[in-house]
C-alpha cells in the first residue's frame, strides 16, 4: 500500500479545530429549565450577555463593512463573519442594530481595524467567563473567545494587505 501525505492548510485546520470545540462546549447557556438560579445572579448573567451582545454586533458590523468596502478582503473576513453570525445566535434571538463605523481608506489600515477589534473582543467574552454565574454561560463564552482567537490567528495581516495578498 503506497504512502499518502495529505496536507490540510492552517485555516482549514484551525477552522476544524473551531468547529470541533465549539461542539464539545455545547454552545448553550444557563441551567436546566428544573433548576433556576437565584434572581440576582440571572440578572448579572444577563447583562453580561447583553453586553457581549452589543460588542459582537459592533464587530460584525465592522468586519461586514471592511469586507463590502474592501472586496479584496472579503473571502479572507468570511470566516470571521460567520462565527459572529454563530455567536451572536447562540447569545441572542435579536441582536440589536449596530452603529455605523468608519472604514478606514487603505486596506492595511482596515484590516488593523478589525484584528484589533478581535482581539479586543476575545478580552471581553474572556472577561464574560470568568465573571458568568452560570457554569454552561461561562463555557459558551470561553468557547466564543476561544473561537475568536483563533481566526485572529487565522486572518491575514495588515501587511499581506497592503500588498494585496490574503494570507
Amino acid at each position: 500500500m503506497p504512502d499518502t501525505v495529505i496536507t490540510v492548510s492552517r485555516r482549514v485546520a484551525l477552522g476544524g479545530a473551531t468547529a470541533a470545540v465549539t461542539a464539545t462546549a455545547g454552545c448553550q447557556w444557563g441551567p436546566p429549565a428544573s433548576v433556576a438560579p437565584p434572581a440576582a445572579k440571572r440578572d448579572a448573567d444577563a447583562s453580561t450577555v447583553d453586553g457581549l451582545v452589543t460588542a459582537i454586533a459592533a464587530q460584525a458590523r465592522l468586519v461586514a463593512d471592511v469586507a463590502t468596502t474592501h472586496v479584496g478582503l472579503t473571502t479572507a473576513l468570511a470566516p470571521l463573519t460567520a462565527l459572529h453570525r454563530a455567536h451572536l445566535a447562540v447569545l441572542s434571538t435579536e441582536p440589536p442594530e449596530a452603529p455605523a463605523v468608519t472604514v478606514p481608506v487603505r486596506p492595511d489600515a482596515a484590516l488593523a481595524a478589525v484584528r484589533r477589534g478581535e482581539a479586543t473582543l476575545q478580552r471581553s467574552l474572556t472577561a464574560g467567563a470568568r465573571t458568568a454565574a452560570s457554569g454552561p454561560l461561562a463555557r459558551s463564552l470561553a468557547s466564543m473567545a476561544a473561537g475568536v482567537a483563533m481566526h485572529l490567528a487565522a486572518a491575514p495581516s495588515p501587511r499581506a494587505a497592503a500588498k494585496g495578498g490574503q494570507a
